[in-house]
C-alpha cells in the first residue's frame, strides 16, 4: 500500500466514524496535509486555533502493513475526543493575560554576552549581573516565551512587579544536595559520595544556575553551615558549591574541563564565590 492509497482508505473510514477532514497546508511544512478533528457539535463551525487537529500523513509509515487501519482511525478519534483545545490557544490566552501569566513567570540566567546579542533587535528584559544577565520567561513546561518590555507593557505593570513574581515562582522549585548523591540517583547507579560537594538545582525548570542572582535565599543556608562557597556554574540548570576550605587545583580547573568536554553546554569560564558575611556572590580570583 503506497502513501496516496493508504490516505484515501484513512479519509473513507474516518468519515465513517463521524471525524471530519480538511485539507490545508500544515504549519511548517510546505505541502497539502489532511487533517483530521472532530466536530462535537454540528452547529459549531471548524476553528483552528480552538480545535485539536491530527494529520494522517503522519501515521503512514509506522503503518506500512497494517491490515487494520479501523483500529487507527478508532484510536484518532478517542485522542481527539478527549483533547484540549489546541496549545498554542491555550498558551496565546495565557500570555495575553497578566493574572493568568504571572504565575507561569521565571527568572534565567545566563552569560551577558548571549543575552546581550539576543536583546539588540529586541526588547527583551535584561538585568546585568556580575558577567551574566537576568531575563525573564513565562514557563509552559515544554514551552518558553521570553518577556519583553513590549508584553509587559501590554500588561500595565512595572519590570519589578514582573521581577517581584518571577523570585516567588522561581524559589519554589530549588534543591541542595550532595552531587554525588544526586549522580547515583539520577543515573542508578552506587557512588562513594564526597562529603563537601553539593548540587543547587531547581527540580521545576532548568533555570537552577539562577541561584547565583538569588544567593541570600538559595546558597546562605548551605553557607551557614559550611562557610564561604566556591561556586562552579556548570550550565545555565545547576551549580556546584564546595567550601572554600576544601577547594584544590584540580575543583579549581572544574570548569575549564568541562567546557572542553561540552562546549556551548556552560553557562559561563568565570567561577565565583559567595560570602557568608556579606551574603554577596563575587568573581573568584585564584
Amino acid at each position: 500500500m503506497n502513501k496516496k492509497e493508504f490516505i484515501e482508505k484513512m479519509i473513507t473510514l474516518c468519515q465513517e466514524s463521524g471525524l471530519t477532514i480538511i485539507t490545508q497546508p500544515r504549519y511548517g511544512n510546505m505541502t497539502v496535509e489532511h487533517g483530521v478533528y472532530l466536530k462535537k457539535a454540528k452547529t459549531v463551525k471548524f476553528d483552528f486555533a480552538l480545535t485539536p487537529v491530527t494529520y494522517l500523513e503522519d501515521f503512514f509509515e509506522d503503518n506500512l502493513e497494517n491490515e487494520d487501519l479501523f483500529n487507527i482511525v478508532e484510536d484518532i478519534k478517542a485522542v481527539l475526543s478527549k483533547s484540549l483545545p489546541n496549545p498554542v490557544y491555550e498558551i496565546a490566552k495565557t500570555v495575553a493575560d497578566f493574572q493568568m501569566a504571572k504565575k507561569l513567570i521565571r527568572a534565567r540566567i545566563s552569560s551577558l554576552k548571549k543575552v546581550s546579542s539576543i536583546s539588540f533587535d529586541s526588547d527583551l528584559i535584561a538585568i546585568p549581573y556580575l558577567d551574566l544577565a537576568i531575563s525573564f520567561y513565562l514557563d509552559f513546561d515544554n514551552a518558553t516565551i521570553a518577556i519583553t518590555q513590549r508584553l509587559i507593557d501590554s500588561w500595565n505593570v512595572s519590570v519589578k512587579k514582573v521581577e517581584e513574581y518571577a523570585k516567588i515562582n522561581t524559589l519554589k522549585g530549588f534543591q541542595t544536595e550532595n552531587f554525588f548523591d544526586y549522580i547515583g540517583r539520577v543515573f542508578n547507579e552506587k557512588v562513594v559520595p564526597l562529603q563537601h560537594v553539593y548540587l543547587i538545582y531547581n527540580s521545576g525548570s532548568d533555570y537552577g544556575a539562577v541561584s547565583l542572582y538569588y544567593a541570600k535565599d538559595v546558597l546562605d543556608p548551605l553557607a551557614q553551615k559550611v562557610g564561604n562557597l566556591f561556586l562552579v556554574p556548570i550550565s545555565e540548570g545547576g551549580v556546584i558549591a564546595i567550601p572554600m576550605l576544601e577547594i584544590n587545583e584540580s575543583i579549581i580547573c572544574m570548569n575549564k574541563d568541562f567546557l572542553k568536554t561540552a562546549p556551548g553546554e556552560g553557562l559561563t569560564e568565570s567561577l565565583y564565590m559567595y560570602n557568608v558575611d556579606s551574603k554577596t556572590v563575587s568573581f573568584f580570583n585564584n
